[in-house]
């Protein structure tokens, strides 16, 4: 008969051998990414998230310093929700693969299929998604090893659709992604502790038009949709009721 202790450790290595079934990719490649997922907080971590919440305070090269950035995404299929707030701008949208608004300054519109498809191929390369896609390994995606401790992915069709590369100790620096008509390049400083997983304190494209302090990052391993609210706002709404789809609050008309 199978002890209490070993029954709880083969428990704990079920879903490391589940997660690593479709991911391809040569051993250092391989080694260095779930060192990578370590110093984020953990391969498991990101493997049960299903959503992921962050708060960053943004640096943008037309609005300058001080816009405070709060998304929520959806790790399991495309889709999403954001705020940016700052004295000169006021923008909220949100979106799945069915539908999508904008509201900028307080004029709403429903977003286009081709930006809806557009925000599908950016999710399908964006850095948290691979974070859950890697540590989960349900998605078919190829990994090979980049000097000095680096390491490429790959989509289903072999094509590069990012970089990642590590400080000696395996901490991530710089990602690049590409999918698109130029690719972007996020520098990254040193990681810090946001409880339950550890990330970069700041990041920056190389171009400068977008830099940014992390000031919130969490996993979630509950649905998109059991914390965001899809809902457009309305004129008439009340902008204390009204999260900007960021949390599943009612929306209630004002009272004249």
């Amino acid at each position: 008969m199978i002890n209490l202790s070993l029954a709880t450790f083969l428990v704990c290595l079920l879903p490391s051998q589940v997660f690593a079934s479709s991911l391809e990719g040569d051993d250092l490649a391989i080694k260095r990414m779930e060192i990578m997922l370590e110093k984020l907080g953990g391969k498991e971590v990101w493997a049960n998230a299903r959503s992921v919440y962050t708060v960053e305070r943004v640096r943008h090269y037309k609005y300058g310093d001080g816009i405070v950035e709060t998304v929520w995404r959806d790790l399991e299929k495309p889709a999403a929700s954001f705020k940016l707030m700052h004295p000169k701008l006021d923008l909220v949208y949100a979106w799945n693969k069915e539908f999508g608004w904008v509201s900028r300054d307080g004029a709403v519109r429903d977003l286009s299929r081709d930006e809806i498809q557009q925000k599908i191929v950016h999710w399908s390369r964006d850095i948290y998604t691979l974070f859950h896609q890697l540590a989960k390994g349900e998605r078919e995606l190829t990994i090979k090893t980049m000097k000095p401790n680096g390491f490429r992915v790959l989509d289903e069709k072999k094509k590069k659709i990012g970089e990642f590369r590590l400080t000696p100790n395996g901490e991530l620096y710089q990602w690049q992604r590409f999918g698109s008509k130029e690719s972007v390049t996020y520098i990254y400083g040193p990681h810090k502790s946001f409880g339950a997983v550890n990330f970069p304190d700041w990041s920056t494209t190389t171009d400068g038009h977008w830099a940014s302090y992390a000031l919130q990052i969490q996993p979630s391993p509950k649905s998109f949709e059991s914390q965001v609210s899809m809902e457009k706002p309305q004129p008439d709404c009340d902008e204390q009721a009204w999260k900007g789809g960021a949390v599943n609050y009612d929306c209630h008309e004002k009272k004249h």
